[in-house]
């Protein structure tokens, strides 16, 4: 055994071997010490330069204060600063610690080849910070970065902290080594102050986002957790989703509760329909200084179409929102908005257009409404030479678009719309309403509407049926009391159109109101059924109506009532008040009386029309000033009933001006006999009456109805059984009788006053004051007799009327007188003659009569008076027969004064006697005279004789 270890061989085998075991053992305490050099003492510098370039060949550029190996192996570096290759300004990660795994293959063939990359309590900085100073920093960063050997980078739950917010992120990028290619948007000068957001490099970009952040404020543990994948060989193939939540959040424009931002984005340059980019953000309880919400959901969209243009979209949608207006809030309970653009791909301008917004159960102080909408869709359209006055439609005048209005049950306390309906286009310079449709009250009102903004003129057109009385809160107090004088029972339906001329969209004058009211223009037609104004009822009414320069005109109004119709053309100025109406009219008059003051309805109450009058005319002045009215026209009726009276027809030219009322060529009929008049004036405002040539042959019977309780005493014992013919002139004033001066010439038949009547008079009437005068008195009385003389009325206040008269009478049939003073028939027979004169201080106190006259009776039997026949016995029991012989006369003088008639020079002549007679007739009938009779004294020759042979007896 010990000879076979000692042959030569053998020692040659293990001389070998025991060289091999030192050379081996040596190897591995070469590579233990250098591997623990490595650990302890760290790589040296000949290690670092493979390590960092490594690193330079991933992208990376790095600096440490210190490198141990580890087992793994990993590399272990201390105080490590890293940021990509060849951006200085580009974001730099600095860590405490960084662990680099590598491959042992790749270590032993002595190639340094990362396969993982791990920091922990890092810190990633942003190249620039925003204008507060305060520079973009993660904090608290820790990450794992694997890099695959087929040149794929994964990072796993990298997570840090960023103001408050923890923030993890997870992705996946292939050809990661291609990244050192991408070229970030550097500002290589300073931007203008007008540059935006989508010029401006990612260094200014990261200082807005910086500036940004510094005005929110988090709470309740915000997050964001981020996952991402990309080609390193392709910018543009970034995909990722986003996550953010927060408790709250505090911002300079209000604060929301339960806030929440998620958002995906993927290929910029696809074509595909899928989104580029998705975000929705949520929102509970917002609040800002412009309103509030329970809840906010906000969702935006951008892709690209087949044309490589952008598709932009967003989706908002509100609920419990209470937006302030003013001092007021205007509440809703959902706001819906969606809007959609397509941008072009080179210079970002929009092609199409489109929003809708829609809100529900809103409310206001100004009223509320169950549904509102609103949609716009706009395309780029050539634009117009817009003038530098167009205001705000010039930054519209790119764009042609269509839109739509609807509204359900919008009410407020001047108007309640059940619904609307409205749609329109824009291509500058017009705006177009194509259907503009209101239900309002059960009716509707649908038109459409025309705006040209740059001569700002704007035509429309209505057709209505709704009542205006529902609207009229929203009219002008002046308006609004124009139209409360109408009333109807079912509204009037209305075609209208109106243009005006809006005042400058700038620089507007100061009259620009009073330009703007007289560019109004309006035309169109109403028709109404059963309506009425101011109380004056028509059973239907229709008219053209046309409005410009502030002057309202209605050719052609026709107003219809049962009793007749209205013909009327009207005129009449918003600016000055003046007014004009021409009018034919078949209607009663008694209709227009709630037109009239109350004071003066009455003069209508006296009328009644059983065929309505024809009346033509017009009447202008100035509304509201009664002294400016003024009328003229012709009134013409039939069996007109006037105080009672029938009037069989009247006619007459009507003149009203400046309170001067003159009727002229008028005619009046009744019963056969006519009234006509040149002119009658009455002036208003002295309540003076004047007229002039006034003819009539109709009974006064008419007068005395017409007056009523105010005819004269005069006239109540006036009559005439045939009407007279009466000539008149002269002037009264209404409520004053000292004014009276009044003139009539009468003539007439079977004339009864009292109990005195004329077979025929004529004679004349001056009426002055509160005297009336009877002069030229002629009568043809008592069959043959005929009368002339003159008497005089005046009436003295709480004292009753005088008279004075002087009257004379030839042949008159004496039977006939007496009877018809007394009413009884007699045998009276003879011819009077005689004279009168007689006044009295009151007509009613006989006793207080004056006067004195002659008398004589010729051809007469008097015995049948009283005087004379208490004689008659006496006289037969002297001479038989001589009672009741002819006289040849009587004659007498008297005087008539304490209530009684008294005569000392009463004689009669009879055949064979002569009676003599002195003494007094008092008012009752009662005689107290003395009578003498003298025998034969009338005999001729012998008469004297004899009467005195006889004395003493007589």
């Amino acid at each position: 055994m010990g000879s076979f270890f000692q042959c030569k061989p053998v020692r040659i085998c293990r001389k070998i071997f025991r060289w091999c075991r030192i050379i081996v053992l040596f190897t591995v305490f070469l590579v233990m010490a250098e591997v623990a050099y490595l650990h302890l003492i760290g790589l040296p510098e000949f290690l670092k330069r493979p390590l960092l370039q490594t690193l330079r060949q991933h992208g990376f550029d790095a600096e440490f204060t210190g490198a141990h190996l580890n087992w793994g192996p990993v590399i272990e570096v201390e105080n490590a600063a890293f940021q990509t290759t060849n951006e200085a300004s580009g974001p730099r990660l600095s860590a405490g610690l960084a662990i680099l795994a590598l491959k042992w293959d790749d270590l032993v063939h002595g190639r340094f080849k990362v396969d993982s990359f791990q920091v922990a309590t890092a810190r990633l900085q942003a190249p620039h910070a925003g204008t507060n100073g305060i520079p973009l920093s993660l904090e608290n960063v820790s990450l794992a970065l694997v890099l695959l050997s087929n040149n794929v980078a994964r990072l796993d739950d990298a997570v840090f902290s960023f103001r408050g917010i923890r923030i993890c992120l997870n992705g996946e990028v292939t050809n990661y080594l291609a990244m050192q290619r991408w070229k970030w948007p550097m500002a290589s000068t300073p931007k203008s102050p007008g540059s935006n957001a989508l010029s401006a490099s990612l260094p200014e970009r990261l200082g807005h986002f910086s500036d940004f952040l510094d005005q929110l404020q988090f709470s309740g543990n915000p997050g964001l957790n981020l996952n991402f994948s990309a080609d390193g060989a392709d910018m543009n193939s970034v995909h990722g989703d986003l996550k953010f939540r927060a408790g709250g959040v505090q911002t300079p424009w209000g604060q929301a509760g339960a806030f929440q931002v998620q958002g995906a984005w993927a290929r910029i340059l696809s074509l595909a329909d899928e989104p580029i980019l998705r975000v929705r953000i949520t929102a509970a309880d917002t609040r800002t200084p412009w309103g509030t919400a329970s809840n906010v959901v906000l969702t935006t969209t951008v892709s690209r179409d087949g044309q490589s243009n952008w598709n932009a979209a967003a989706d908002l949608s509100v609920t419990g929102l209470a937006a302030r207006a003013g001092t007021n809030w205007v509440r809703a309970s959902n706001l819906w908005a969606n809007g959609a653009a397509t941008l072009g791909s080179t210079n970002f301008l929009p092609k199409t257009l489109s929003a809708t917004v829609r809100v529900g159960a809103a409310q206001s102080p100004w009223g509320s409404a169950d549904g509102l909408s609103l949609s716009v869709q706009a395309v780029p359209a050539t634009k117009p030479a817009a003038e530098a006055n167009w205001w705000v439609w010039g930054k519209l005048a790119p764009y042609s678009f269509a839109w739509q209005v609807a509204a359900t049950n919008v009410l407020s306390p001047r108007l309640q719309v059940e619904g609307l309906e409205a749609e329109g286009r824009w291509r500058a310079p017009e705006l177009i309403a194509d259907k503009l449709a209101l239900r309002l009250y059960h009716r509707r009102l649908d038109g459409t509407a025309r705006l040209d903004v740059g001569s700002r003129e704007v035509n429309c057109r209505v057709v209505s049926d709704f009542d205006p009385h529902k609207a009229s809160a929203l009219l002008t107090p002046a308006a609004a009391r124009w139209m409360s004088q109408y009333d109807w029972t079912e509204p009037p339906k209305v075609n209208a159109e109106m243009r005006l001329v809006l005042p400058p969209w700038t620089n507007r004058p100061e009259n620009w109101r009073t330009n703007l009211h007289a560019s109004v223009v309006i035309a169109g037609n109403f028709t109404v059924g059963e309506a009425s104004f101011r109380g004056v009822t028509v059973t239907s009414a229709n008219s053209h109506f046309c409005y410009s320069n502030r002057v309202w005109n209605l050719p052609r109004l026709r107003a219809v009532r049962p009793d007749g119709e209205l013909e009327m053309d009207y005129t009449g100025s918003d600016e000055t008040h003046e007014f004009h109406f021409a009018f034919d009219s078949r209607l009663d008059p008694r209709d227009a009386a709630p037109l009239l003051p109350a004071a003066q309805r009455h003069y209508l109450e006296d009328l009644d029309f059983p065929l309505a009058p024809a009346i033509h005319g017009q009447a202008w002045g100035v509304w509201r000033r009664h002294e400016t009215i003024s009328f003229a026209g012709t009134v013409a009726a039939t069996n007109a009933v006037v105080r009672g009276q029938v009037i069989d027809t009247v006619s007459a030219i009507v003149n009203y001006t400046n309170r001067l009322l003159t009727l002229s060529n008028l005619r009046v009929a009744k019963d056969g006999g006519v009234l006509r008049s040149e002119w009658i004036t009455a002036d208003l405002a002295s309540r003076k009456v004047m007229m002039t040539n006034i003819g009539c042959n109709i009974s006064p019977d008419l007068a005395r109805g017409l007056m009523g309780t105010n005819v004269p005493q005069f006239l109540k014992i006036i009559h005439f059984d045939t009407p007279p013919s009466i000539r008149a002139s002269g002037s009264f004033v209404v409520g004053n009788p000292l004014a009276t001066d009044l003139h009539f010439y009468v003539r007439g038949q079977h004339f009864h006053w009292t109990n005195l009547s004329a077979d025929k008079i004529e004679g004349g009437i001056d009426w002055e004051g509160r005297s009336v005068h009877l002069t030229n008195i002629e009568a043809s009385v008592y069959n043959t007799g005929t009368l002339v003389g003159w008497t005089v009325f005046d009436y003295v206040p709480r004292r009753g009327s005088s008279f004075r008269s002087d009257f004379s009478g030839t042949d008159i049939d004496l039977s006939a007188l007496v009877k018809g003073l007394t009413g009884r028939t007699n045998r009276l027979e003879g011819m009077l003659d005689g004279h009168l004169v007689l006044g009295a201080p009151q007509t009613t106190n006989k006793t207080t009569w004056l006067g004195h006259g002659n008398i004589r009776v010729h051809d007469a039997l008097l015995w049948d008076i009283k005087l004379f026949g208490m004689l008659s016995p006496i006289l037969d029991a002297i001479a038989p027969g001589a009672g009741r012989s002819r006289a040849h006369s009587a004659t007498a003088t008297f005087v008539i004064t304490n209530g009684g008639v008294s005569s000392d020079d009463l004689e009669v002549d009879a055949p064979g006697l002569r009676i003599l007679y002195w003494g007094t007739i008092d008012m009752s009938k009662n005689i107290d005279g003395r009578v003498e009779a003298d025998l034969l004294y009338n005999v001729p020759v012998l008469g004297p004789i004899l009467s005195t042979a006889l004395l003493p007896l007589s």
